[in-house]
């Protein structure tokens, strides 16, 4: 389960933005121009809250900035670290964290501080254990009903064959299932697969750059088995 899981959170956290490859140390920008990403993300399949902070410049997918001396970012108090492979900074915390505080201190302009709230989300009891491939599926979940046009719910397909995934998204505000169509799953082979759910909630933060900038919390439960025919 671990690398389906790993693999999951790469490919959702590289949405954030585009240009990852393309880096900018921050004080070769206009300061006021910096775009701020934040994310909590909290893992039941790992049991761990991973906070992310991306810097780009101009917009979300803008280059992607590494802070120079003197300006920093941190997560509830705490510096957070740089990865160089990804250009974005983080922290992770073992277990369940439902919220925590981003502080990002540019070189100039000033100080930004913005928290964010994880909505937490379960599968419903009545999750089939085998899909018919043939027919559409629609799984429920237990917690708040789809809230806005910024938030999702997401259920992924992951097979054995992991080039099959099948990703399944509701976004209706209101909703409280998502449908997994026939139409995809019929495009996967008969075999074993793991079921994700997953809430995700965009906002716009409450201190940012002229730019702009994204909070995000997601929250995704322990995975179920499946067999899919």
């Amino acid at each position: 389960m671990k690398s389906k899981t790993f693999k999951l959170s790469i490919a959702a956290f590289l949405l954030i933005a585009l240009s990852a490859c393309q880096k900018e140390d921050s004080a070769n920008v206009n300061q006021d121009r910096i775009f701020a990403a934040y994310e909590l993300f909290f893992n039941e399949n790992e049991n761990t809250t991973t906070a992310t902070a991306i810097f780009t410049f101009g917009n979300r997918t803008g280059t992607r900035l590494t802070l120079s001396e003197g300006s920093t970012v941190t997560f509830d108090g705490e510096q957070m670290a740089y990865d160089q492979i990804t250009g974005a900074y983080l922290s992770e915390t073992a277990g369940y964290k439902a919220s925590g505080t981003f502080v990002f201190e540019d070189l100039d302009t000033g100080i930004f501080t913005n928290s964010v709230n994880l909505t937490p989300i379960a599968f419903s009891e009545e999750v089939p254990l085998t899909l018919d491939r043939s027919q559409s599926h629609e799984i429920g979940w237990v917690g708040d009903v789809v809230t806005s046009d910024r938030s999702f719910v997401s259920a992924t397909v992951v097979p054995n064959n992991l080039e099959q995934t099948k990703v399944f998204i509701q976004n209706d505000a209101g909703a409280d299932t998502v449908i997994l169509t026939s139409d995809k799953l019929s495009e996967i082979d008969p075999q074993p697969a793991e079921l994700f759910l997953e809430r995700t909630t965009e906002s716009v933060p409450a201190e940012a750059s002229s730019a702009g900038g994204v909070v995000i919390a997601r929250y995704r439960p322990m995975a179920r088995n499946i067999q899919v025919e």
